[in-house]
């Protein structure tokens, strides 16, 4: 009979070996990727999107226009509906110049790239600061693995909420710096109020301070959204005089030297004023939707519109826990509260209540359904190979983008609803460029048959063709008009919807303008299109949804 030798089992054989959660680097951390979502899901729709001409062109031409005469214009000189020597205030004068320059030399593909920059480092900032300030409120910033992972979880969640709502007002124009500049804001407004209430060095207070200054000043002369800046640092004033935090004359100052620091832009004080006047623009009000009251027409408005009641909601599973969170955050609480009643107002600004919707819904969101978690199950081992495949995972993901990038996406065979949807790419004019970046309603073929066929007299234009056309055919070719709303009369507006809709004495309007073709959009312009028609007018080019017609004699 054989003897076994018996032998002790080893419980750790043949186990993978392991490491504290809390020595593994950032790059191997499951809370890296769910703190990647938001930010990846930004760049890739970002790089999806098509370069509209809405706002973009007519800044660009400003922006040559800075660069070659070496001074911000003080005139029209891009439309003839008005008088070219018209004043009007350049006020995004830094923005343009920084759109002209990209497109100098990065070409349509440069300004593609541009847009999503500023909108994937926004979101990451806005990330960053949310994830922070949840953990703030934990008391937990660097040890507690479990909690980390947990306020990743909910700044994910509360990012994609936010981008859901922003995700229809990514078009390029001065507007995308704002979103970069509030993101940044939003970040180091939240590190300078944590650094103060904590009593860290004077150093960072300092520096953090004075980023709010820097970010203030760069603000005040790239876009008229600056104002935000300013609103949001009183709304948390008044919330730390509420409350009766220290912080109060710290932040009565700051807001005090913000205040001054947005005097310095070439028009001074006058800026405070042109801001209030486009705020209230009627026109503007009237007849672009951007500018109206949100409705139920569209789901960002929805989600909008959401938003505030689900907090609510969520903050009623808990509300003991709740209690204590909120009554510390009020003076952002009343910042969110400004930032809503501006997205009432108007659908452009719900843009600016999604990204400070971000950190307080986290925080919420962590209150109500966050678990404690012991100290026993925060510093659980985790093995050596899960920081290696997140690290994998983590590669992949950001690999996911390159697809997207302009000299990439157009050698790939997307599906026709996708190329559809992009206007081809005049080599003229951008030679270096691939396909796939232009948006369909820019009207290229009209302008590349003007290019061997010039009008006789003016062009009756659509005013989003009209911004295309301050790039691409001026000074040669002046358009009626483009986006400036506020540049023109009302009369001219009411006239010019009235014409749209084709009504009015069109014929009598056309030779008062000495139109002798007109670039129409045939989305919103088609009983114009059919009236002109009518009265003679042929096409003669078109191409997407915009067509080309001319008054036959």
């Amino acid at each position: 009979m054989v003897s076994v030798k018996s032998a002790k089992i080893d419980s750790n054989q043949n186990q993978p070996a392991a490491i504290a959660s809390s020595e593994i680097p950032f790059w191997g951390r499951l809370e890296t990727l769910w703190l990647l979502i938001g930010p990846l899901c930004t760049a890739l729709y970002a790089l999806c999107q098509s370069l509209a001409p809405n706002d973009l062109w007519y800044h660009v031409r400003a922006g040559e226009l800075i660069n070659r005469l070496g001074a911000i214009p003080t005139q029209n000189s891009m439309s003839y509906g008005t008088p070219l020597d018209t004043p009007y205030y350049y006020q995004s004068w830094l923005a343009e110049l920084v759109l002209f320059k990209t497109l100098q030399f990065g070409g349509l593909s440069g300004l593609q790239m541009l847009r999503a920059f500023c909108l994937t480092a926004a979101i990451t900032l806005a990330v960053i600061a949310t994830f922070r300030f949840i953990l703030r409120t934990q008391d937990n910033i660097r040890t507690d693995s479990a909690t980390r992972l947990n306020a990743a979880r909910r700044t994910a969640i509360a990012t994609l909420w936010g981008f859901a709502m922003l995700s229809n007002n990514v078009d390029l124009r001065p507007q995308t710096f704002s979103v970069l500049l509030c993101g940044a804001w939003i970040f180091t407004l939240l590190e300078f109020d944590a650094a103060l209430e904590t009593n860290s060095s004077s150093k960072k207070k300092l520096g953090l301070g004075v980023g709010l200054c820097l970010l203030t000043f760069i603000w005040a002369n790239t876009h008229g959204a600056f104002i935000l800046a300013l609103l949001t640092l009183v709304g948390i004033t008044i919330g730390k005089a509420l409350t009766r935090h220290r912080e109060t004359k710290t932040f009565v100052a700051i807001t005090i030297l913000c205040i001054l620091i947005g005097l310095l832009n070439p028009r001074g004080i006058g800026l405070y004023h042109y801001v209030l006047l486009l705020s209230n623009d009627k026109i503007s009000q009237k007849y672009i939707q951007e500018w109206g009251a949100p409705d139920f027409s569209e789901w960002h408005n929805v989600v909008f519109f959401l938003s505030l009641p689900l907090c609510a909601l969520i903050a009623a599973f808990s509300f003991k826990k709740q209690r204590t969170a909120l009554s510390q955050n009020i003076p952002y609480l009343i910042v969110l509260g400004i930032v809503f009643v501006m997205g009432m107002r108007d659908i452009r600004s719900i843009i600016w209540f999604a990204f400070f919707l971000i950190p307080v819904f986290a925080l919420i969101f962590d209150r109500a359904f966050g678990s404690d978690t012991s100290s026993e199950t925060a510093t659980v081992p985790a093995p050596r190979g899960a920081a290696v495949m997140n690290l994998v995972l983590l590669l992949m993901l950001i690999a996911l983008p390159i697809p997207l990038l302009p000299s990439v996406k157009a050698t790939l065979p997307w599906p026709n609803e996708f190329k559809q949807r992009f206007a081809p790419t005049p080599q003229r004019l951008f030679p270096n460029d691939p396909a796939l970046l232009l948006d369909r309603t820019t009207p290229v073929e009209a302008v590349e048959f003007w290019n061997t066929n010039p009008p006789k007299g003016r062009v009756f234009t659509d005013m989003v063709c009209g911004s295309y056309m301050s790039w691409a055919t001026h000074p040669q070719i002046l358009p009626l008009c483009e986006p400036r709303i506020e540049l023109f009369p009302a009369s001219f507006w009411e006239d010019y919807v009235q014409l749209a809709n084709g009504k009015g004495d069109i014929a009598g309007k056309m030779k008062q303008w000495g139109a002798s073709e007109a670039l129409l959009d045939q989305t919103t312009q088609q009983p114009l299109i059919k009236k002109l028609k009518q009265l003679g007018w042929k096409q003669i080019s078109g191409g997407g949804k915009t067509v080309l017609l001319k008054r036959i004699p």
